[in-house]
């Protein structure tokens, strides 16, 4: 089931007015205008650090519900995002700290090569 205009934009102000206050102010939000079956969800967030890109899918229930309970719904998606790129850092860092330590005993190993 497609979503009206009304609903996109009635659901953007919402995105628009939370997402600086959650730390995602130069974040791209792109919106599935479908609404999809999430099995028990009622709605779903991916995220692209890379791209500060995330894409927001609601579930056909999401439709349903009071205009209260839709707001904490698509707020709660934001957190979701911003936890989702809190992982990817942190997935980032290890990965540099394990490289770093890789570095430090091949740099270790050539000097014992060397004398």
């Amino acid at each position: 089931m497609i979503m009206t205009k009304k609903e996109i934009k009635d659901i953007f102000k919402v995105l628009e007015q939370f997402k600086a206050y959650i730390g995602l102010a130069d974040y791209y939000i792109k919106l599935n205008a479908d609404y999809q079956d999430l099995n028990s969800n009622l709605a779903t967030i991916s995220v692209n650090g890379y791209e500060k890109e995330m894409e927001l899918t609601l579930s056909i229930d999401f439709k349903n519900l009071s205009v209260d309970k839709q707001r904490n719904v698509l707020i709660h998606e934001l957190v979701h995002g911003r936890i989702c790129l809190y992982k990817q850092r942190l997935d980032k860092l290890a990965s540099l700290e394990e490289e770093d330590l890789a570095n430090d005993l091949t740099r270790g190993l050539e000097l014992i090569k060397n004398k």
